[in-house]
């Protein structure tokens, strides 16, 4: 649970600074839709797998992961983004995956 709050927070936190970006050439994402960055695709993926086999988590988290995605579209809009999101959808997919078990 301690290790959820504290990707809970991170990814808030992440999501809140990738969504200021402006930028254009957007990558659409809606659910299954790729956002161009792989892990960040992996996280989602597990995400619905998780949630699916967890109704509770996607209680939880359900409006914070789409906030996610709507961060993420904006920060892979340049180079530096995508890059950026590497590491961070990498370690968020890590603690998901702890959670699911």
């Amino acid at each position: 649970m301690k290790t959820l709050i504290i990707a809970l927070w991170t990814l808030t936190v992440f999501a809140a600074v990738a969504g200021c970006s402006k930028g254009e050439g957007k990558v659409a994402t809606a659910s299954g839709e790729s956002i161009g960055v792989s892990e960040c695709d992996d996280y989602l993926k597990k995400f619905d797998e998780c949630s699916a086999r967890n109704p509770a988590l996607k209680a939880s988290m359900g409006d914070t992961v789409k906030q996610y995605r709507e961060g993420w579209k904006a920060a892979a809009a340049t180079p530096q983004g995508r890059e950026s999101l590497k590491g961070k959808c990498k370690s968020s997919t890590e603690t998901l995956a702890a959670s699911c078990r």
